[in-house]
Formats: structure tokens, sequence, C-alpha cells
């Protein structure tokens, strides 16, 4: 067996080379898409852990590093002694370990381990005021004994944290922070970006692909109305669903509940997984008055149901999203529908429906805002909205 093994890193294109020689100890990279952050992030990584250190990686879910934990076992192969899958730990033969961790849904990600650099990965599609317990509480802690580098890199995603981080990097010592457009990347294609740029919305191309912080654009739903207890009388109650019926499709089976009182719609509880049919169906016959809006594709569901002794009410789904989302956007944005100050569920549903345009190439999820509807909806029992063709 040779002493020597060559572990072969992808070379950094001028951009990131600009990234890695301006670098100082707490680092903010935003980024178009296609940028190469994932390649950079990892090649910071790597260099302790070859020296026999241990590192870290977040991500705000597992669907967030998979590939990245793929490339990882791949690159590093010849030198693993150990993969755990269940874990996501690697452990290589200098004695460095790369942990990989979820922040969703722990306050503690990290905690009780030491790290000589870690990465923030996608750090704008973590919830705020998740992301702002977690790094001084859990996160930052873990660089104490290396004294160890930390990176956080996303493309942008409107207001919140993460911007404040990388605003408050130009006024802090050891902080630095880069705007990187996707373009500034030589192996992308200049023409693909510029198609990019004559089909999208103005607004979408500027973050997606520019690396802008658009806060004006999708704001449909704007900041809610918060709420310490909910009413406990004189209320009526009923649960918005919004079906997937595989976990492994991608989407996400999503039930909101809520009371009704005096014209304040309270959201008292929400269930947002990736889960396969007997799971969620479980769930549900734990939510009162369930009621969706049903598709062509799901006619089939009112009769599942009702086989587990469910009785799901529905209407068809005869608008688009957008339309059928406004009645609920226009009482959100009145103050009459109101979240709970402090429940663990809020961090998985607000982002998703703050983030809503009705713009299918922006929207990354849709399935809370289809199970506020159908609450709204339940609730009030408004006439559902037609369609209009200009």
């Amino acid at each position: 067996m040779p002493n020597d093994v060559t572990i072969k890193l992808q070379r950094p294109h001028p951009a990131q080379t600009q990234v890695i020689n301006e670098q100082t100890r707490f680092n903010i990279l935003v980024c178009g898409r296609r940028w190469g952050k994932t390649e950079l992030l990892l090649n910071r990584l790597y260099r302790p852990l070859l020296a026999g250190q241990p590192v870290g990686w977040f991500a705000p879910n597992e669907k967030y590093f998979d590939e990245v934990w793929r490339q990882a076992n791949q690159t590093l192969a010849p030198i693993i002694t150990r993969s755990d899958s269940q874990k996501k730990r690697l452990e290589v033969i200098t004695g460095g370990i790369l942990d990989f961790w979820t922040l969703h849904n722990t306050d503690d990600p990290g905690r009780g381990r030491k790290y000589a650099a870690i990465a923030i990965d996608e750090a704008a599609i973590i919830p705020s005021r998740r992301l702002a317990r977690q790094w001084p509480e859990a996160i930052r802690p873990t660089l104490t004994d290396y004294q160890g580098d930390a990176w956080f890199a996303s493309t942008p995603k409107g207001a919140g944290y993460f911007k404040d981080l990388f605003e408050q990097a130009a006024t802090r010592d050891d902080w630095t922070a880069w705007q990187m457009p996707t373009i500034a990347n030589p192996h992308i294609n200049p023409d693909e970006v510029a198609a990019a740029k004559l089909e999208l919305p103005r607004l979408v191309y500027e973050q997606e692909y520019e690396a802008k912080f658009v806060t004006e654009f999708g704001a449909i739903f704007k900041e809610p109305l918060r709420y310490d207890t909910p009413p406990t009388t004189g209320y009526r109650e009923a649960t918005g669903c919004d079906f997937a019926y595989t976990s492994k499709s991608g989407d996400y089976t999503v039930f909101l509940t809520g009371r009704l009182h005096e014209n304040k719609l309270y959201l008292t509880n929400a269930y947002r997984r990736q889960a396969e049919t007997n799971e969620w169906m479980h769930a549900l016959k734990q939510c009162s008055n369930p009621f969706a809006f049903i598709g062509g594709q799901e006619k089939g569901i009112t009769q599942l149901l009702r086989q587990q002794g469910i009785n799901l009410k529905t209407a068809n789904a005869t608008t688009d999203k957008l339309a059928r989302a406004q009645p609920a956007a226009a009482a959100w944005n009145r103050g009459d529908i109101l979240i709970p100050s402090d429940a663990p569920w809020v961090d998985d549903v607000l982002p998703e429906i703050l983030a809503f345009t009705g713009n299918n190439q922006v929207d990354e999820h849709d399935d809370t805002i289809d199970a506020l509807s159908s609450l709204h909806y339940a609730l009030h029992q408004q006439p559902q909205p037609r369609a209009r063709i200009l």
C-alpha cells in the first residue's frame, strides 16, 4: 500500500480564488445560482480536514446536503476510514472528521463538538429566527477550541438574518463579505445567463443570477400579527389540507388548523412533512373538520379517507393557486389571520408563506399556501374566486 495518497480537488475559478485570497475568520458569501459556492465551501473544509482536524457542514435540512454528502464521499474515498450514513459523519486517515448537521427542528446543532472550520450552506433559506438563535448559541461556540473559521453562503432570498450578517460584515473585525453574480463563474455559458434575463421577471433574475437582496417582490403575504393566547370559547375550528401522496415526490403534506373568533383566524397548529400516506392519515385523524381543494388527480382522496373514518370536506380546485390564495392573503395582510408568538411549527410554515409569489418559476414549495387557502375558505365559506382571462 503506498504511503502517499493523492486527493484531487477542483481547481478554483478566478472569482473563487479571489474569495480564498481575501478570506478572514468569518465570511459571508452571497452568490448567484451556479456560481460554485458548494465547491468553494468544501475546499475550505477539506484543508483542515486533511490536516487531521474536525470540521462541520450545516444545511437547512437533509435535502440540502444529500448531494454534498455524496460528493464528499466520492472525493475523499481513498482516505475515508469510516463513513456513517446514519450519523452523517466521515472520518479520514489523517484523523480528521467531517460532520453534517441539519438545522431543521433543533436549537442545538453541533453542541458539544469542536471544529476548526464550519460552513453554513443555503443560509438565506434557514428561517431567520432559527438561525439567529442557532449561530450564537450553538454553532459559534464550536469554533472556540481551534479558533476556527466560519463560512455563510447562499443565494439571497429577501431580507432576514443572512442579509443582516452581510451588511454587518463591513463594520465588524474579522468579517468579510462578497456579492458574486452567476456570470463570475467562467464555466457558465454567458449566453445562457443572457437568455435567463430575457425569460425571467426582472426581480427574479436579479435575485437568482445577480445575487441581489430583492425584498420587494413576492410580498403577497406581509409579516403577520402574532398572538400569545388563542381563543378558548366561542370559536369555530377547521383544518386546511394539501396532500402529497408519497414522501418521494418532493412535495409536502400540510395541515393547518385554526380557530375563527370574531372574524379573526388564529392558526393553532401545523403539520408539514414529506410523509407516506399511512403516516399523514394518522396525523389527519387528530385534526378538526378537515377541508381541501381537490384537483383532477386527487379525486380518489375523499373515498380513501372515508375508508379510514375521516370525513374530508372538499371543493373543486377550479382556479389557479394564486387566485385561491387571494382571500387568505387579504385577510392576512389586514391582520385578520394571526400566528402564535412562540410555537416550534411556525419556523416550518412561515418562511414558505412569506416567500410565496404565485410564480411557479420562483416558488420552491407552495403546499402551505394551499393549506392556508383551504383553512380560510372552510371557516368563511366564501365563494371561490373565478379565474379571469385578460
